[in-house]
């Protein structure tokens, strides 16, 4: 059997491809009305409201933004990350603030998955039960812009994650360099054969990082963030382009 065939995804869809997921990072909600008109006709699996992005008290609109998302895509999955700077977001609030702010956007059921960054959560693991109990999806994420990635140092890191106990692993690295890269792989292939049943998400950022993007869900990696409107995000493929290089890359599994 393939390893794609083995593995234990997100979806349970039959066709066992890595789920695509486009962000909205439009700072209000014409902004995001306008984002979803563009995304209309195109093909994807994930949603995720960038709450770093928006101007003001999201959570007072955050109804309206996800049934305006349900509603025109009733059958994608929503994700909501309010990423901060050290982390390469856009949010400056303490820590506090964000943790309550995750807090109170788990309790909306048209919201599937909570991003929790791990330095969010160190101090507070509770919050991964506090949003599980409101029957939602947690990811740990880090993303890592330090300038140490031997193979040996990621595979600490993803342990490190996994002890958080959340239901997916998300690990990012601003890659310096295309050895950055090839460790990134390298590790998660060595961490995957360890935990095999950890669900991951993982990528290199940048335009070295562009390619870890396509091979990642060889290792195992879940969710492919891809591009949804011409915003020129340097190393994300524009979704259109993931769908076809998803689909050539299954169709030769299978043989078509």
């Amino acid at each position: 059997m393939h390893i794609l065939q083995k593995m234990r995804r997100i979806s349970d869809s039959a066709t066992n491809k890595p789920l695509i997921c486009v962000s909205l990072k439009a700072g209000n909600i014409i902004g995001i009305k306008d984002e979803l008109i563009v995304l209309k006709h195109k093909r994807f699996d994930i949603i995720e409201i960038r709450a770093d992005f928006y101007v003001g008290a999201i959570l007072d609109d955050i109804k309206e933004i996800v049934g305006m998302i349900r509603k025109s895509f009733p059958e994608v999955k929503v994700m909501f990350t309010m990423r901060s700077r050290r982390h390469g977001g856009m949010c400056q609030y303490p820590a506090d603030d964000i943790r309550n702010t995750l807090l109170s956007a788990a309790s909306f059921d048209e919201i599937d998955i909570i991003d929790v960054e791990k330095e969010i959560a160190e101090k507070k693991r509770a919050i991964i039960r506090q949003i599980m109990s409101n029957g939602r999806k947690v990811i740990i994420s880090c993303h890592d812009y330090s300038d140490d990635f031997r193979r040996e140092t990621i595979v600490e890191k993803l342990k490190n994650l996994k002890s958080f106990d959340a239901d997916y692993i998300k690990y990012v690295i601003s890659p310096t360099c295309e050895d950055d890269v090839y460790n990134l792989l390298s590790a998660v292939t060595v961490f995957k054969k360890t935990y095999p049943d950890t669900h991951l998400i993982t990528h290199a950022m940048g335009d070295m990082g562009t390619i870890s993007r396509v091979v990642a869900e060889f290792i195992g990696s879940e969710i492919a963030f891809a591009e949804g409107f011409n915003r020129g995000t340097i190393g994300q493929i524009d979704v259109n382009n993931m769908n076809l290089i998803v689909d050539a890359i299954h169709d030769g599994i299978s043989g078509n």
